[in-house]
């Protein structure tokens, strides 16, 4: 599988995650209370991935010593900045409701799902 393929999907798969996430920020006025970290973490999450596979990707073209060690760099660096979003929203925003970070798992999972998905497909 091509470089091109994976950051193609990548752009469906966002685009359909930013349609889902209209909707329900119409329908629910739940997740519109946050809508704005929700909007954050989607741009965050889709531009991490691009990077992530990226790196992944580059890593496969190595001996396999380097896509191991740039996939646990991806997920150091990952868990590293997911960090530093949060606690910069903290700061900034200060939000009341703890919630806000609901929207936050869900992409940080969807797109791993979707990253390990890309990545295990490129070794075929």
């Amino acid at each position: 599988m091509n470089k091109r393929a994976s950051f193609s999907k990548l752009i469906i798969y966002t685009l359909g995650l930013a349609v889902l996430v209209s909707i329900i920020n119409f329908i629910s006025p739940f997740f519109a209370l946050f809508q704005n970290f929700t909007w954050i973490a989607l741009v965050f999450f889709a531009a991490l991935t691009g990077i992530s596979l990226y790196i992944g990707l580059n890593g496969l073209q190595k001996k396999a010593y380097g896509f191991v060690a740039s996939v646990n760099g991806i997920v150091l660096i990952k868990l590293f900045l997911s960090t530093i979003l949060l606690l910069i929203y903290v700061m900034v925003a200060h939000p009341e409701d703890p919630s806000f970070i609901i929207p936050f798992f869900f992409f940080y999972i969807v797109y791993t799902v979707f990253e390990v998905r890309e990545l295990i497909l490129a070794q075929r």
